[in-house]
């Protein structure tokens, strides 16, 4: 019996006479030349023994998690070390304001709730410091979200004094990110959330100027593109390498036609020459409470996988950076945050939430922060959000991507259906990994 085994997590795209290997638990990504394709699917065929090492090839395969002990249990293994991994960081989203100053017209906000209450702010703080004193996290993640954060500013960088303040003293790492449309983004601002390790932010730009004023605009009816490319401009000159800018991309059917041109013409020749940029591109949901009619959304999985691979390519012509495509191939990768079990949001009235985008769903309404710093939840809900449906659909415990997604995708798409969701990037996946490795 042969002492290694292809990996369960192993997945191998034919690419010309080249082979790509990817295992989703490593998060590994690795070409093999058409001089070496066939050894190494003889490998992974056929197992390795003792006298295979000798060969470099076997050596690496077998240290890079392509090819695991054959005496282990692999489904068992995995699945308990994604969820030690998980545990150990506790993930806020919070939104210090509900309002916006825009009023895009797919958004499903109602914008009932404003600035974030000081008691509020009390609670959350006195949670976190309490939760590191315990001793059971290495890492806080702090997602702001809105509404637009922004008009919280000061709030902002009240609360992220405080949760560095308690990471430092508990020796835990702290990371934070933010959700924004840009628009009050100035390099003022910008400068000083970055001091605040505010470093990680999505942006949304929905194509050229014409189309995206057409979805984002002010209060007022004003357009927005000019001030926010502006201040994504602005953001390049901070040369701290951890800064990463995700510009998320929300396409009709009507604008599918003009975003190569845009990305083409007036992204690349932009941010091409900066990897902390990239595109990330959506289509149009018609979420709950959502204003657009039927014509204006598209519901296709299959139309939309396709489309988004063709976008990735001509990010990789151009230049640009797909690291988000990497990303979502690593184990956790596609995890929604709405499924893990330390991961709360946090509405700017103390209202907690599991997801951002079902406000006003009963069952994601889950509890409420008192001001002492305690929770009020729902655990029957919370049960409902968190659950891993490997157990129970074959198709997912056999799965090679399982650590990148682990069932949970969506669980809301999950809760209204009793079945796991698949991430859009399975439709086309021999594409996006061959994206990965070329990029």
């Amino acid at each position: 019996m042969k002492r290694w085994k292809k990996s369960i997590y192993t997945y191998v795209v034919e690419y010309g006479g080249e082979i790509i290997l990817y295992n989703s638990f490593m998060g590994a990504v690795a070409r093999v030349s058409e001089n070496e394709a066939e050894k190494v699917k003889k490998f992974l065929a056929c197992g390795i023994d003792g006298k295979d090492m000798e060969d470099p090839l076997a050596l690496e395969l077998c240290t890079q998690g392509f090819m695991v002990n054959a005496g282990i249990e692999e489904q068992k293994l995995v699945k308990a070390t994604l969820e030690k991994e998980q545990e150990s960081t506790l993930g806020l989203t919070i939104m210090p304001s509900e309002d916006c100053n825009f009023r895009c017209i797919y958004c499903y906000e109602n914008f009932e709730n404003g600035l974030i209450k000081p008691k509020v702010m009390q609670g959350i703080k006195l949670f976190v410091k309490k939760k590191l004193e315990r001793g059971s996290f290495s890492r806080v993640t702090c997602s702001w979200f809105g509404g637009e954060p922004l008009l919280a500013y000061d709030q902002i960088l009240e609360l992220s004094d405080a949760f560095m303040q308690y990471c430092v003293e508990n020796e835990v790492r702290y990371v934070s990110s933010m959700t924004t449309n840009g628009y009050l983004l100035t390099p003022e601002r910008a400068e000083k959330l970055i001091e605040h390790n505010v470093l990680y932010y999505q942006i949304t730009l929905d194509g050229p100027e014409n189309v995206h004023n057409r979805s984002r605009k002010l209060i007022g009816g004003k357009g927005t593109y000019r001030t926010i490319m502006q201040n994504l401009k602005f953001l390049k000159e901070f040369d701290n390498p951890e800064l990463t800018v995700k510009i998320r991309v929300n396409f009709f059917p009507n604008s599918l036609e003009t975003l190569e041109d845009w990305i083409v013409n007036e992204i690349a020749p932009v941010f091409s020459n900066d990897k902390r940029f990239m595109l990330s591109f959506h289509p149009v949901r018609k979420w709950s409470g959502c204003n657009i009619n039927n014509s204006e959304y598209i519901g296709e999985r299959s139309s939309i996988s396709e489309f988004i691979t063709y976008l990735n390519r001509v990010c990789l012509k151009t230049g640009l950076s797909v690291q988000d495509v990497r990303m979502s191939l690593d184990p956790h990768g596609s995890v929604c945050y709405a499924s893990k079990n330390n991961s709360i949001v946090i509405g700017s009235d103390g209202m907690l939430y599991k997801c951002t985008v079902a406000f006003d769903n009963p069952i994601n309404n889950i509890g409420v922060i008192n001001h002492d710093g305690t929770l009020n939840l729902n655990r029957v809900k919370m049960e409902m959000w968190t659950k891993d449906y490997a157990d129970s659909v074959e198709k997912c415990s056999k799965c090679s991507f399982y650590p990148s997604c682990q069932t949970k995708k969506c669980p809301l798409i999950s809760i209204n259906s009793g079945r796991p969701t698949c991430p859009v990037i399975f439709e086309n996946i021999d594409d996006f990994i061959v994206s990965a490795i070329y990029s």
